[in-house]
């Protein structure tokens, strides 16, 4: 009896425990559930994480991106096989797991996957930013405060890409052109960078500035190697002066290579200290590499290069030809410096430049070189004329224009004629603007600023909508604009989509024509908005803002001041009707119209025309 009792103790106590053998206790189906649970979710886990490890490697080595949606499938159908595997049996993912172990054994296998393993990890810390912008083939951003060059690796329909690899989960900050990104970027997805091609655009003028560059450079390079050619053959060798023209041609030749060192600043600041160090006395490569900063767009290296003392010395050496290049050139980088600058440093970098450019047409007149001269004298007056017409000084930049009509070949007459003839439409004369354009035209027919500038004055007459669009039309198709200057498009583009407008074309039309303009430049097309007549005004503000008044433009607040006026007038309906959006938005329209106002020439307010500036009236 009491033999029983002390057996069965033992056992009532391991069953109470739970930890009788099977014949004491059976496991339940829920039990098995619970043990299971978490070694289903650790397999998904690690499966996941596995195809992370996959995607990132892929990624970062090998340039492969997978789509968004496509990423969410796989990491579901990753998860989903975690799970069946838990679902397996265990003798049989033992066998699985065995036979995996021999395969993956050797010691071949084991190297090859430590070192996976370890290209998967390393790839966790680094992110990827795929730049995206319009127009040339290089781009000269700052990275975090660092200066870097970046060459496109594809061209595609105008636009340029490249990669760059940062540490990931820091700040990112990339500025270009006044445009400023800023992002924390995370290794599990590729940061997309779309530069505004206002950022890429040269400014005004730009094509005369790369004529100049390739007249005072490429063609006053060759004359100087020609006749330091010339030299070396007249004299004997092996004497003082066969040696120093060679020793000069050698200083040319490593300038040149150094305008191409120069767009990366480490290794240019390196070579340029090089070639002055071996040169001091020749002024010629301290010329090449103030162009190469210029080219470089880094306009306070060039003007320091360019001093004062720099100009004296060639004065001294009797280079009349250098000290007049120098000194150009210095004053076209004050120039551009001056009209990126706020206001206060941009009156004073203009009038330096304008000063140089009066010294410079001064020293041109007295060149004996004919050849150079012609290309030096009128070119000096119309940088003069462009100063005065940044400066506001409208009347003074017509009469400059004009001497450098007088004195020029003929594609510099066509742009001094087209100088005077926007600087007349700017202060509202559209009258005297048309003559010069025309005369412009004249001079050289497909010349594509002339013909976008007369279409503006054409757009000023209802009865001369049609012969506008076809200027701007063949501007958007001009191979040149296409090529070099995005910006000019545009410009026609959005010229053509008002031209639809004043032409009595539906709104939902006209706000397409907008919208897919928007879409190019890389801005908010406010699709899905309604009703049209907010969206359209959303679309006039964001294309004013991006084009007309991003900064790379210069004088056209008369067509950001009208465009605001036509979106005012459509928005004002809508705000009456107690519509908060539109409420919002004509506040901000408001006091965008008084700032621009104060901007443009009163000849403008006073007589807006009959066209498209007629929506001035009562603005």
């Amino acid at each position: 009896m009491n033999d029983g009792g002390n057996a069965a103790a033992p056992a009532v106590r391991r069953e109470a425990a739970g930890i009788g053998n099977t014949m004491d206790a059976q496991p339940t189906r829920s039990s098995i559930g619970i043990r299971r649970r978490p070694r289903l979710i650790a397999n998904a886990a690690i499966f996941i994480l596995a195809l992370i490890l996959a995607r990132l490697s892929a990624s970062r080595l090998l340039s492969v991106e997978l789509p968004g949606i496509l990423s969410l499938w796989s990491f579901a159908t990753a998860g989903a096989l975690g799970l069946f595997t838990g679902l397996i049996p265990k003798p049989t993912r033992l066998r699985l797991l065995a036979s995996a172990q021999r395969a993956l054994g050797s010691p071949a296998a084991t190297i090859i996957g430590a070192i996976a393993l370890f290209l998967a990890l390393l790839s966790c810390g680094i992110s990827r930013m795929d730049i995206r912008w319009s127009g040339p083939t290089m781009l000269s951003p700052e990275v975090n405060g660092t200066a870097r060059t970046l060459s496109s690796r594809t061209i595609d329909n105008g636009y340029s890409s490249a990669s760059l690899y940062m540490p990931a989960y820091r700040m990112f900050r990339f500025t270009v052109g006044g445009y400023e990104f800023e992002v924390r970027p995370n290794p599990l997805s590729v940061t997309a960078i779309n530069v505004p091609f206002s950022a890429t655009e040269a400014g005004p003028y730009a094509e005369i500035e790369k004529g100049l560059l390739a007249s005072f450079f490429q063609f006053f390079e060759q004359r100087e190697i020609d006749e330091a050619q010339r030299q070396i053959y007249a004299s004997e060798p092996d004497t003082e002066a066969n040696k120093a023209m060679l020793k000069r041609l050698q200083a040319i030749h490593d300038a040149e290579a150094a305008v191409f060192i120069l767009m990366s600043p480490e290794m240019g600041s390196i070579r340029a200290h090089n070639i002055e160090a071996a040169y001091p006395q020749d002024p010629w490569p301290t010329l090449i590499l103030a162009g190469s900063a210029y080219a470089a767009k880094h306009y306070g290296d060039c003007r320091n290069r360019l001093s004062d003392s720099y100009l004296q010395r060639t004065t001294a050496l009797a280079m009349p030809e250098i000290e007049l290049a120098g000194r150009f050139f210095r004053a076209v980088c004050s120039l551009k410096e001056g009209g990126t600058a706020l206001d206060l440093k941009r009156r004073r970098m203009l009038d330096l430049a304008r000063r140089d450019f009066a010294v410079a047409e001064q020293q041109s007149r007295s060149l004996a070189d004919g050849d150079f001269r012609d290309i030096a004298l009128p070119s000096s007056i119309i940088f003069q004329a462009i100063c005065d017409f940044y400066s506001g000084r409208f009347d003074q930049s017509v009469e400059t224009f004009t001497r450098a009509f007088e004195v020029g070949r003929p594609d510099l007459r066509a742009r001094a004629l087209n100088g005077a003839g926007y600087a007349k439409f700017v202060a509202g004369d559209t009258y005297q603007a048309a003559v010069y354009l025309n005369q412009a035209l004249t001079v050289k027919p497909n010349f594509p600023y002339a013909r976008s500038n007369y279409g503006y004055v054409l757009m000023s007459d209802k009865s001369k909508y049609d012969e506008a669009r076809n200027y701007f039309l063949a501007n958007v198709q001009d191979p040149d604009l296409q090529k070099n200057s995005p910006r000019d498009i545009t410009l026609a583009k959005l010229s053509v989509a008002h031209l639809l407008e004043l032409q009595g074309a539906p709104l939902a039309k006209v706000i397409a024509s907008y919208a897919d303009i928007a879409h190019k430049i890389h801005v908010n097309a406010w699709d899905g908005i309604v009703p049209n007549g907010l969206r359209y005004g959303y679309l006039a503000r964001e294309l004013t803002n991006r084009v007309y008044l991003s900064g790379q433009y210069y004088a056209v607040e008369i067509f950001a001041l009208t465009f605001l006026c036509r979106a005012k007038e459509r928005v004002a309906p809508l705000s009456e009707s107690s519509n908060r959006d539109a409420v919002q938005l004509r506040s901000e329209l408001d006091t965008a119209i008084v700032k621009l106002r104060r901007e443009v020439s009163p000849a403008w307010l006073e007589h807006p025309g009959s066209g498209w500036f007629s929506a001035l009236q009562g603005c």
